[in-house]
């Protein structure tokens, strides 16, 4: 399942980097669910797990209209943010 309008369409979420922040910014999926986020800005941006994450991810830069997608095999909370822009952050929810 998905808060915020987030598609979970087939085992997914789609998650949209637009404005400098993350649409939606809380997630919930399934475990082995894959997570696409899609940059929707002009500008670059980063999808990279928090410290405590518990898995560690990072899309590198990506720039307009570039993917980045993320399978969550464990159950548990992981929380992300945009190096480049620190104020952007989300949660993704695995049960």
């Amino acid at each position: 399942m998905a808060t915020d309008g987030a598609d979970t369409s087939g085992g997914a979420a789609t998650v949209g980097l637009r404005d400098s922040r993350y649409d939606p910014t809380d997630i919930e999926i399934a475990a082995g669910d894959t997570v696409t986020f899609t940059n929707n800005d002009p500008y670059d941006h980063t999808i990279t797990s928090a410290e405590d994450a518990g898995i560690e991810f990072d899309s590198g830069e990506i720039g307009q209209d570039v993917t980045f997608e993320q399978t969550f095999d464990a159950a548990g909370t992981y929380d992300f943010f945009c190096e480049i822009h620190p104020t952007m952050r989300g949660t993704i929810t695995v049960s």
